[in-house]
């Protein structure tokens, strides 16, 4: 019955360790760190374009206030992501500020109303006077008013 137990041929052992194997060329080796250096330097471009879409989306909140398109910040007045970030690549918000401060000078029409411009249903302009409740008798009354 030891016969019959299945043994390992010597050929088949060998060919394992052959897969992972280190290249015997200079010139394989070397293709490989070449293939690997490739691999990385695209995995860091990959994470520096999301760092920046992330800061960019950070300024964007930050100046949405002040700004009716915060993607303008960017577009129209120019300003780059280095110029609202200090040394170590974080948001400063004083350069944020200043940016914005300039952009606006530059271009006022970037500028978030202040109150939006909007008239009630009834046509009264006033936001308190639309904020009291119309009577059945204020129907009638603007009825025949044109």
């Amino acid at each position: 019955m030891a016969e019959d137990a299945p043994t390992e041929t010597p050929a088949a052992v060998s060919e394992a360790p052959e897969a992972d194997a280190e290249p015997t060329s200079p010139n394989a080796e070397a293709a490989k760190w070449r293939t690997k250096f490739r691999d990385a330097e695209s995995r860091i471009a990959t994470a520096e374009a999301r760092v920046s879409a992330l800061l960019r989306t950070q300024v964007e909140a930050m100046v949405a206030d002040r700004i009716a398109v915060p993607a303008d910040l960017w577009d129209i007045a120019n300003v780059a992501l280095a110029d609202v970030c200090d040394e170590d690549g974080s948001i400063s918000t004083d350069a944020v500020s200043d940016a914005v401060k300039a952009a606006l000078e530059e271009r006022p029409g970037l500028a978030r109303p202040a109150e939006p411009v909007w008239m009630s249903i009834d046509g009264r302009s006033d936001p308190e006077m639309a904020q009291q409740p119309i009577t059945f008798g204020d129907a009638l009354r603007y009825r025949h008013r044109r």
